[in-house]
């Protein structure tokens, strides 16, 4: 009987570990966006600095560029938009964001089209 309870007392504890999601996560919950949490603790710095400074991964081009998606991460700022994350993030202080958002070149190509293959920040003002 104890065999039997200690056993059914591990596969619960393993489905429970397994339920939670395990992964890393942020201050804000997530690897995929930068809450005004977070940066509320960087505001003397430029959008792209806090990007550099918290999500370096967001910055970093995977793979070989595609011939559809050669200049880099797409930036979108309140759904405008509005260049280059490697160029365009440098103009906007991180005092003025409320929350950014990181979209994979999947999620980027499937919102917005195939010329999104390296992704798209996602920048909502205050």
């Amino acid at each position: 009987m104890w065999t039997r309870l200690g056993l059914l007392l591990m596969v619960i504890v393993g489905l429970t570990a397994c339920a939670s999601g395990g992964g890393a996560t942020s201050r804000s919950g997530s690897l995929s966006v930068l809450g005004e949490d977070e940066l509320s603790g960087v505001p003397e710095l430029n959008a792209y600095e806090a990007v550099r400074r918290l999500r370096p991964q967001w910055l970093v081009l995977r793979g070989s560029a595609s011939f559809t998606a050669t200049e880099g991460i797409r930036l979108y700022v309140d759904g405008v938009e509005r260049g280059y994350a490697s160029s365009d993030l440098a103009s906007i202080r991180a005092s003025s964001v409320s929350s950014m958002r990181f979209l994979s070149g999947r999620e980027a190509t499937a919102r917005f089209g195939t010329d999104h293959g390296n992704g798209a920040i996602l920048v909502t003002l205050r």
